[in-house]
């Protein structure tokens, strides 16, 4: 239903399709309330952003953990994640937040990252669990999936576990089959993504790393 409803759309300027349809699904009764505003909207995309990052911390926890074997270590890397805002700071100095990601990391700005960030942290600590069963490789697989919806570049790490996974002779048919589970959405919104940026200098600039 969700790739028909693509097939109609018009050009959004939004690159991925991942957070835009998670907050939509968010609105939806706001919207059949008739309450939907501007104000509305970004109110509940920044509880939304609140509750992706503290979710990562929770997730970066149980990788930590999942990881080494010792939960010590987990509750370290959540903490080490929770200050990372504060932490750039103190390693890159203040030009480590010049490109607005304090805003981003804190949900400001309602962009991507901090639903990407949750997925890609979730997938990587369900697959490092002690006993990986089919059903958590299948979770992995369909949180992996909704994260390269929400970034494509996630793909890349999709393929990595996917790899790894077989080589250990894992549980990769379940997980591969979650991973496929969003591969139609991501495919039909292709053409409205990226390919119509390039199309639009004001959009995509000719020099975007000057």
């Amino acid at each position: 239903l969700v790739c028909l409803d693509v097939h109609w759309m018009e050009p959004s300027g939004a690159a991925v399709f991942g957070w835009p349809l998670v907050w939509a699904v968010a609105e939806l009764p706001l919207r059949a309330a008739g309450a939907l505003t501007h104000a509305s909207g970004w109110d509940v995309a920044f509880v939304l952003q609140l509750c992706f990052v503290a979710l990562t911390v929770v997730a970066v926890a149980y990788l930590g953990r999942n990881a080494s074997g010792r939960r010590w270590i987990g509750l370290l890397a959540g903490a080490f994640w929770a200050f990372w805002p504060l932490l750039v700071g103190v390693i890159a100095g203040h030009h480590a937040w010049a490109n607005a990601q304090w805003e981003v990391d804190a949900g400001l700005h309602a962009y991507s990252e901090p639903l990407s960030t949750l997925l890609v942290a979730t997938g990587a600590a369900l697959l490092l669990a002690p006993q990986l069963t089919p059903l958590r490789a299948s979770l992995a697989g369909c949180a992996l999936s909704l994260a390269t919806l929400t970034k494509l570049s996630n793909a890349l790490l999709a393929t990595a576990a996917l790899a790894i996974l077989f080589l250990r002779r894992q549980p990769w048919p379940q997980y591969l089959a979650g991973a496929l589970s969003l591969a139609p959405l991501v495919a039909v919104y292709w053409p409205l993504s990226y390919p119509k940026l390039f199309d639009n200098p004001q959009s995509w600039p000719r020099d975007p790393f000057d």
